[in-house]
């Protein structure tokens, strides 16, 4: 346990915010669930769809299926921080911490990790996927991570412009409405 807490102490480091306001990065604990259901309850549908590529968060939201999202969330704060890592960025409201973006890898082989973020709607726009981004780029390097990849809705031109703005060097597949991608960790970025 101890050695979790000194990993979660190690890579936690503060952020400005476009907004000029301040937010703390840190691996997520297991004890964020309730922050992690927060901020997937604050997300409109097509956040939450185009960062699961599926409706089923959305919809078990608005029903009131706590139970299945609270399966999702467990994927999230249930990790081993060797194989699995999620990034979250915590702002304070009202003297209380909240999630406001999340950003998550999950090894897929020896050096290869799938990789999504979420950023809640209010909170895009303002740096945190970028930052978050390229730390845990940072992260997964010293775990011998080459490669990140995985999959992208061609209709999600945010993350697209996203990819593109923070100058991104990515292979690509496209199918299907689908764009796969494959980032190389040692040269992640054009010049």
């Amino acid at each position: 346990m101890s050695s979790i807490k000194s990993f979660i102490e190690k890579y936690t480091k503060k952020i400005m915010l476009k907004n000029g306001t301040e937010a703390l990065l840190r691996p997520i604990k297991d004890t964020d669930s309730q922050l992690l259901y927060n901020l997937f309850h604050s997300c409109s549908y097509d956040t939450l769809f185009y960062r699961f590529m599926s409706s089923s968060v959305y919809l078990n939201l608005q029903k009131g299926n706590t139970s299945f999202v609270m399966k999702t969330v467990r994927r999230f704060t249930q990790i081993d921080y060797e194989n699995q890592l999620s990034i979250v960025a915590i702002k304070k409201e009202n003297d209380k911490d909240i999630i406001v973006s999340e950003g998550m890898y999950v090894k897929t082989g020896p050096n290869r990790a799938e990789v999504g973020a979420l950023t809640g709607d209010e909170w895009q726009r303002q740096g945190l996927a970028t930052n978050i981004g390229t730390f845990l780029m940072e992260i997964a390097k010293t775990k011998e991570i080459k490669f990140f990849e995985g999959e992208i809705l061609l209709a999600n031109f945010k993350l697209i412009n996203l990819m593109k703005t923070m100058k991104i060097k990515y292979n690509k597949v496209i199918s299907h409405g689908t764009l796969h991608f494959e980032i190389d960790l040692d040269e992640p970025f054009y010049e």
